[in-house]
C-alpha cells in the first residue's frame, strides 16, 4: 500500500483518542507538535497530492483505527461530511431531533 504524497519517512507511531497517528513533523497537515492522522496519510496515497486542510477522511465501519484503503472516504469539507452523517446514513436525522448522546455535527 502506498502511503502519503511522495517519500513520507514515518519517525514514530501512537494511538491517541482512537485514531493511529504518525509522527512526521514536516507533513503539510502535520499539528503543532508535529503528528497527523494515519488516514490523511493513507487517502493521500491513494489520491496521489497531499489532502487540504478542508479535506476530511471518513471511515466508513466508524473505526477510528480502521485505515485500510477500502474502508477510507474523502469529503471535501467538514459541512459535506456532517451532511452524510446526518441525512445520507440516517435517514429521519433531522436538525433539532438529535438523540441525546450524539453530539451535534456527528462528532
Amino acid at each position: 500500500m502506498r502511503m502519503g504524497y511522495g517519500k513520507t519517512q514515518i519517525i514514530g507511531e501512537v494511538k491517541w483518542q482512537g485514531y493511529v497517528w504518525y509522527y512526521l513533523p514536516n507533513h503539510p497537515l502535520s499539528n503543532n507538535t508535529g503528528w497527523v492522522k494515519r488516514s490523511k496519510v493513507v487517502m493521500e496515497g491513494i489520491i496521489g497530492r497531499y489532502l487540504t486542510p478542508e479535506e476530511i477522511v471518513d471511515h466508513k465501519n466508524l473505526v477510528k483505527d480502521d485505515d485500510r484503503p477500502e474502508n477510507l472516504r474523502l469529503f471535501p469539507n467538514r459541512a459535506e461530511h456532517d451532511r452524510f452523517h446526518t441525512t445520507e446514513r440516517c435517514p429521519g436525522f433531522k436538525e433539532g431531533n438529535i438523540p441525546h448522546n450524539v453530539k451535534k455535527g456527528g462528532r
